[in-house]
Formats: C-alpha cells, sequence, structure tokens
C-alpha cells in the first residue's frame, strides 16, 4: 500500500529561514502558518532583555518557559536531573547532557541543556518538537514564535545526528547505468565531519557524486521495526525532519541545469525496502529505484519533492545547514517494518556533495 501523503502542512521551512547562518539551525524547524496552531509563546531575538542564549550555532530558551507555554508540567527529581509531564508522557533531561529520555528510548539534542543564571536553557527547536510544538522563525521582526502542535505528544521520537557512525543508515544510488565503472561517477557515502566554516564541529551522512546520467539520484535509507517499537499492520502519522548542509549558492550554472536549483530534495517513508533493480527497457541496462519517487522536481507515489539544495543565506562560504520537514501517513507491513527515505533528484551534470544530519522522526498511532 502506497503511504498517503499530507503534502505542505508545513512549507515555511523550505523559504524561511534564520537571519544569519549561525542561526539557521537553531530556528529554521517545523514552520508552520500561524493556522495550523495556537501562538503560545514568542522569542524577540531584537529585544535588549531577549532571554535567548547561543550555543554555537543554535538558539537555546529557558526549558520551564517553552514547557508550560505547551502544556507541560516540569520538576526537579535530584542530581541535575529535571521531569517534564504531560498527559501521562514523562520526558526526563538532566543539565549539561545532550538528550532528552522517553521511557527507554533516548533522543539526541543538538547540544546540551545547561544551566544559565539558575534557569535550565535547552535548544529551543529540537525541544519544541519533541514537545508536539511547532517553530516558526520570522526574518523581518527577528522573532522565534512557538505554536501549539497536536494535542498529544509522539509516542515515539528518534532522532540520528551520526556523532559516531552510520546509525543504521545506508546509502544507494539510481537513474545511471548498470555498467557505469568507467564514466567515474565518484560515488561516495558514509559518516563524515560537515565542514561548516567557523561552526561548532557537527557530524553528518556524506552522499558525493558526480551526475554523468543527466538524472543521478542519491538516497540513504533507515529501517524502522519492532526494535524501535513500530506495530505490523498499523497505521502512523511520522513527521520527518532534517538538516542538509549544502554550500552551493543561487549564482551556480552548470550544464543541465543549477548545481543549487536543480538538484531537488526529496523524502518518502513507505512499507518496503528501498533498493535499486536493473531495468533493460530502454536498450541499456540502468539502475532504478524500486519506488515511484517522482522525477527531478515533480513528486512520485512514493516520495514527495521538499525543495533543492541551494543555501538560505545568499553570498554566504562553504557549507551551511538548510532545513526540511515534512508529515506521512503510512501503514506499516505485516512484519512491522517502515523505512525512511530521503534524496536528492539531480538535472545538474556535474558533482554533488551533501551531508545530512539531525535527522527526526516524530511517530503516532493513528488511533
Amino acid at each position: 500500500m502506497n503511504p498517503i501523503y499530507r503534502k505542505h502542512i508545513i512549507t515555511a521551512a523550505l523559504s524561511t529561514m534564520l537571519l544569519t547562518a549561525a542561526l539557521a539551525p537553531a530556528a529554521g524547524a517545523f514552520a508552520a502558518d500561524a493556522s495550523e496552531g495556537k501562538t503560545v509563546q514568542t522569542y524577540n531575538l531584537n529585544s535588549a532583555h531577549s532571554i535567548v542564549r547561543m550555543a554555537g550555532s543554535y538558539a537555546t530558551v529557558p526549558l520551564k518557559d517553552l514547557a508550560v507555554s505547551l502544556g507541560w508540567n516540569i520538576s526537579y527529581v535530584s542530581s541535575g536531573i529535571y521531569e517534564l509531564h504531560k498527559d501521562g508522557a514523562v520526558l526526563t533531561v538532566q543539565a549539561n547532557s545532550a538528550w532528552i529520555k522517553q521511557g527507554t528510548a533516548r533522543t539526541s539534542l543538538p547540544v546540551p541543556v545547561r544551566i544559565i543564571n539558575q534557569k535550565l536553557y535547552a535548544p529551543v527547536r529540537a525541544v519544541t518538537s519533541l514537545l508536539g510544538g511547532d517553530t516558526v522563525w520570522n526574518p523581518s521582526s527577528k522573532t522565534i514564535t512557538i505554536l501549539r502542535g497536536s494535542s498529544t505528544p509522539a509516542d515515539l521520537l528518534l532522532r540520528y545526528t551520526f556523532a559516531k557512525d552510520a546509525e543504521g543508515w545506508t546509502a544507494g544510488s539510481a537513474d545511471l547505468p548498470v555498467d557505469h565503472g568507467g564514466a567515474d561517477y565518484q560515488l561516495r557515502s558514509g559518516q563524515a565531519l560537515i565542514p561548516l566554516a567557523g561552526k561548532p564541529e557537527t557530524s553528518g551522512f556524506m552522499l558525493n557524486g558526480m551526475n554523468r546520467s543527466d538524472d543521478l539520484f542519491m538516497y540513504l535509507t533507515r529501517k524502522m521495526s519492532s526494535a524501535e517499537g513500530i506495530k505490523p499492520d498499523t497505521e502512523y502519522t511520522i513527521r520527518l525532519s532534517f538538516d542538509l548542509a549544502t554550500s552551493e549558492g543561487s549564482s551556480g550554472m552548470g550544464i543541465g541545469g543549477s548545481p543549487a536549483q536543480s538538484v531537488y530534495v526529496k523524502a518518502g517513508i513507505v512499507n518496503k525496502a528501498p533498493a535499486v533493480m536493473e531495468d533493460n527497457s530502454n536498450g541499456t541496462p540502468y539502475y532504478r529505484l524500486n519506488l515511484d519517487k517522482g522525477n527531478q522536481s515533480t513528486d512520485g507515489k512514493d516520495m514527495v519533492l521538499l525543495g533543492n539544495i541551494e543555501k538560505t543565506e545568499e553570498g554566504s562560504e562553504g557549507y551551511a545547514l538548510k532545513h526540511f520537514d515534512q508529515a506521512f501517513t503510512v501503514k506499516s507491513n505485516a512484519s512491522g517494518e517502515l523505512y525512511l527515505i530521503i534524496g536528492t533528484d539531480s538535472g545538474y551534470e556535474g558533482l554533488t556533495s551533501i551531508y545530512y544530519t539531525n535527522i527526526g522522526a516524530a511517530i503516532t498511532e493513528v488511533k
């Protein structure tokens, strides 16, 4: 069964990011129109009395204020450990640690929670998402607005930062000749440090490829199963989010299209394993994906277009993070399996080298 996509739930995240590259990964997430949810909190970076504090490239805010605005209660337990409670759900955080725990599941945060002026500060984007809210950045007023999202928190929260290894993700390539070895496609992939100029050390999953076939598709994928709490034949709503590190600005030109605007970012959640198969329908054997991903700037039945790899900050040098997110509704297969897949569908006939990081999945069972 093909997933039923909820397209463009959060469209602003594709075009509205923070004013500077230093702020982009901090508040460019889960953007939503005000009609999607009620405004419960606004943080003004312009104000002389702003309570926002930067931790490297991430904006942090007082955890208690943020949690209470989204309907959570927070209490001190012991030894720097705090608990957040809402509707029977319990989340645990610890000062100077970069994680939030729910039951036995531990979700990594991009920076540790920390105590400043006797208040516990946490990264606003990541924590708002985990608490069931949405984050909207307004570049003109330099404000971060928190919207109330779903009335209940996600049943399962997963996050992948590639800090030590590939964390179960694997890479693949499609839309290239089976006999491509002599064409030097420069296909490389795996866990690596992202070369973010002047930013804290950040890990990611690197994909590198030279498009010599006019349509190179590079992707990474990961299975979710009973190990992550997925049940057989069960429908889920899943909010997928991730940061993509790109070095391509709007001024680049190339054969077949722009190295930024003609490299299209797509994502999907399906209940069969993504794989490449040999296709001989056009005479020359090609590797094709076994899913309907669409072609370049168009959606497919199994994957949707989220944007392109053009940097949001014109004129910035080197690599910068760009945020994407999308909600999907999908039914697991009889074995209790679902597969995340993220990739780029390229019309640019040249070298593309990108990194993925901070991949998150907020999973809610459809009752």
